[in-house]
């Protein structure tokens, strides 16, 4: 469980959907405020998702401050593509939902995955020959992601948690806050980030904090934890079966463990049915 979500790297939303405008709308070039519409965003936070773009080479603006994809960013849409499509797929293929369910999730999928994970799924796609969507050319943006993450943080209950099942004496112990951020390795300006989240977390009746900085969860937060315990099982043993990997290998978790936060219901629920007609057990949690 020691994916970073922090790590998640958004270029490719930013540049897919600036793609999606010049495609639609048939220009070379598009506009600071098109790009916050089409990324659900407020133009005041428009500036990072720019940054993004012609720090990787992507897209550079003209003189109107108007932005053009290159020819690196071209080719990169097209790989961004390629792997939406193989993960959509895929999913269609083996939890038999619909290709608009599958695209939904393959594009919440695409920055999470392991790329073991990813090379595997397109390896699966093109064995068995699985025919193309009709519905996978179509992008979709989950620029929330960030958003999502930093509202909730649900990421940050994974670590107290494994404080608390590590222990020898779980209920009689006292977890800090320190002891969370040494868990999770935070460096002093993560910190203040993890701080804030921690703290919004509290808000939310998922962790309790007292004035000494001694931590626990809350009966919410435990049922929480256990919702995504069960999600990061059942994805393991579901991408353990599917793409043939054995226990030793870490792509199934690791893809897992951000994957759990991101998968919609529906596909859970299809992930649930494919386990059970298989007779697969994802064992005690």
């Amino acid at each position: 469980m020691d994916k970073d979500v922090y790590k998640c790297d958004l270029s490719s939303d930013y540049l897919l959907a600036l793609n999606n405008i010049l495609k639609r709308t048939r220009r070379k070039t598009a506009s600071k405020e098109e790009l916050a519409r089409e990324l659900n965003m407020p133009l005041s936070e428009i500036e990072i998702p720019c940054s993004y773009l012609v720090e990787y080479g992507y897209a550079f603006p003209d003189d109107s401050d108007r932005f053009e994809i290159y020819d690196f960013g071209t080719e990169t849409v097209e790989e961004y593509q390629k792997i939406h499509a193989g993960i959509a797929r895929y999913l269609k293929d083996t939890l038999k939902i619909d290709a608009l369910e599958a695209c939904r999730n393959a594009a919440a999928f695409r920055n999470l995955m392991q790329d073991e994970t990813v090379e595997d799924i397109l390896q699966y796609v093109e064995e068995r020959h699985l025919p193309k969507l009709d519905e996978e050319d179509i992008t979709i943006i989950y620029p929330a992601l960030h958003a999502y993450i930093s509202e909730t943080r649900y990421d940050l209950l994974d670590p107290i948690y494994l404080l608390i099942e590590g222990s020898e004496h779980p209920q009689s112990e006292t977890f800090t806050v320190q002891d969370f951020m040494n868990m999770c390795n935070m460096s002093p300006d993560r910190r203040q980030i993890a701080e804030k989240h921690l703290k919004k977390a509290q808000e939310q009746g998922l962790i309790e904090i007292n004035k000494y900085g001694s931590m626990s969860l809350t009966s919410e937060g435990c049922a929480k934890c256990m919702e995504y315990v069960k999600k990061q099982l059942c994805l393991v043993k579901f991408f353990e079966y599917t793409l043939n990997y054995d226990d030793d290998d870490e792509s199934a978790g690791q893809s897992a463990w951000a994957c759990k936060y991101r998968i919609t219901d529906a596909a859970f629920t299809a992930v649930e049915e494919y386990l059970k007609k298989n007779g697969i057990d994802i064992g005690e949690y």
